[in-house]
């Protein structure tokens, strides 16, 4: 499909490259967003959007799990072409639109509205966006609403969030890379890169002489658990963790939390919080399905130590929250465990 180019793409590209957001992990700043503006205009869909040369990076979303998408079908190519709103009242009515796939396919898209998003030197790199599979016009309270909403979006993207090893893995591994290290179902760091991060946090610990500490989260799904509710249960467990952490999945229930500046003093109320967000479903109507017991093993880390040493306490407390009852944590002493292979910490859990 044919589709409009800002004049500027060349230089609109290498912004959105210099941001450092495209094929990183989903974050709470951005889910806490999208959900808020879905449940305003009482919307199915809900998203923030980067476009990068030809593909739609799809930074948060709700409504769907879809972590991205061919640029060419993209409605956001229309909206930051300009600096104002852009609307589709009916995409039916709407010659440009009335033979787009998402609106002949299952999705029915009827309506959508985006606000573009800018970095700090102005160029336009994706947007907000609401769509409806109902034809629908906005007020124009709702207009200022969605303005307020792409300001919030923009106030997020230039400030600095991302942990300092999350970033110089993002830049060490490229595009490519970085696209094949976040895992599917969760929009997390997989495996292999959460350790990354972890070598990367420990060399930060050593040369700031900061606290860090591990978190062990597993939880027990049902059988029958599908792809939509992992992305629930994941965008709750990034709520339940602070800005400057790291999270990643270990396993097919397992996740790595990496904590920087978390002291044993604090970690029993961090610990809390975790599971109370973490067991908590925000759609009541999902709590049969989505409250899944969930434990936690909790240690800090020493500098210097191989993370061979920190995950096995990790794992080790993790087991002693699950000989107890469901949604129980446990905290490690530095020397509960020695001599463990980072693979044996691992499969430990």
């Amino acid at each position: 499909m044919q589709y409009p180019i800002p004049p500027n793409e060349t230089e609109r590209l290498q912004a959105l490259e210099e941001l450092g957001q495209l094929d990183s992990p989903a974050e709470e700043r951005f889910d806490r967003l999208t959900r808020l503006a879905r449940d305003h205009f009482d919307v199915p869909y809900s998203m923030v959007t980067m476009l990068d040369k030809d593909r739609q990076w799809i930074k948060s979303c709700q409504g769907t799990t879809v972590s991205e998408s061919p640029r060419e079908i993209s409605f956001c190519n229309y909206a930051i072409m300009q600096e104002e709103l852009f609307t589709i009242p009916d995409m039916r009515k709407d010659p440009r639109f009335v033979q787009h796939p998402l609106v002949t396919g299952p999705e029915e898209i009827r309506f959508y509205a985006g606000i573009p998003v800018h970095t700090a030197c102005g160029h336009r790199i994706g947007t907000l966006c609401i769509l409806d599979d109902q034809p629908r016009q906005l007020t124009s309270a709702q207009g200022q609403a969605m303005r307020d909403f792409g300001a919030l979006v923009e106030s997020e993207l230039q400030r600095q969030r991302l942990a300092q090893s999350e970033e110089a893995l993002i830049r060490a591994l490229g595009k490519e890379k970085a696209r094949n290290a976040i895992d599917e179902e969760t929009r997390m760091w997989n495996r292999e890169h959460i350790l990354k991060v972890l070598e990367s946090e420990q060399h930060f610990q050593g040369q700031q002489g900061q606290a860090l500490a591990l978190a062990w989260l597993s939880l027990d799904p049902p059988a029958n658990c599908d792809k939509n509710s992992w992305n629930q249960v994941s965008q709750r467990i990034r709520r339940a963790v602070r800005p400057l952490d790291s999270v990643g999945r270990t396993g097919s229930r397992d996740f790595l939390l990496i904590l920087p500046n978390a002291v044993k003093d604090e970690m029993g109320n961090i610990a809390r919080r975790i599971l109370r967000t973490v067991a908590t479903p925000t759609d009541k109507a999902a709590v049969g399905s989505l409250f899944w017991p969930t434990w936690l093993g909790l240690t800090t880390v020493i500098p210097g130590e191989q993370p061979e040493a920190a995950l096995a306490r990790a794992s080790a407390a993790l087991d002693r929250a699950r000989s107890a009852e469901p949604f129980s944590y446990a905290l490690a002493e530095t020397n509960l465990v020695h001599g463990v292979s980072l693979e044996e910490a691992l499969q430990e859990a």
